[in-house]
């Protein structure tokens, strides 16, 4: 734990790992993956990510360590308003800015097994989201990327960015790309499958 953080994302501190590093529930063994996305930067976005995503995997073996809910426990973003002064809309980012690599890449990422990258959003490669792609894959392995949106990126060839692609499934990762229009329903499948080889002892 950092010494920077006074207590663990509710996430970590109400669930119980085991020594493989899995999470035992009343009903099952599951699979605890980082969840990457620009989706809850948005209204529409958290919600499809907290009503239909989540609860999805859940459903299919996958605890989500999402970034958005466990740095949301240490930041009010209801405080966010007009009245606020410069000094202090600036200190509120600043905040939130220290507290990204703490919570998301010391804290969350560790205890993952996996990542889920969702790369559907304002832009297919966002920053951030190419950053964790680049940070996990060689740290801690296996990442599932998912692009519904059918546009397409630099080339007529690419979905998205190539160098993302390497750190993803075309590198020694190992890992899988869906894409195209049923890319989520495909991407459960997979999900369940790998998840159900991490409990195995495969992965």
């Amino acid at each position: 734990m950092s010494q920077k953080l006074k207590k663990l994302p509710s996430v970590i501190r109400e669930n119980k790992f085991n020594k493989e590093g899995l999470v035992e529930t009343e009903f099952r063994i599951l699979v605890p993956a980082y969840i990457g996305s620009q989706l809850g930067f948005n209204t529409l976005g958290k919600n499809y990510l907290e009503k239909t995503f989540y609860p999805e995997l859940k459903r299919r073996g996958v605890l989500p360590l999402c970034p958005f809910a466990a740095c949301d426990e240490y930041l009010d973003f209801s405080k966010l308003n007009d009245e606020m002064s410069a000094k202090e809309f600036k200190l509120f980012w600043s905040r939130f800015n220290d507290l990204i690599g703490i919570v998301n890449y010391e804290t969350l990422m560790p205890r993952s097994k996996f990542m889920i990258a969702l790369f559907d959003g304002s832009h297919a490669s966002d920053d951030g989201l190419c950053a964790e792609v680049g940070y996990f894959a060689p740290r801690h392995g296996h990442i599932i990327g998912i692009r519904s949106d059918f546009r397409l990126c630099e080339n007529i060839s690419a979905l998205i960015n190539p160098a993302i692609r390497y750190f993803i499934d075309k590198g020694p990762y190992k890992g899988q790309f869906f894409s195209g229009p049923n890319a989520y329903e495909t991407a459960f499948d997979g999900i369940e499958k790998l998840a159900r080889d991490i409990r195995c002892g495969k992965q």
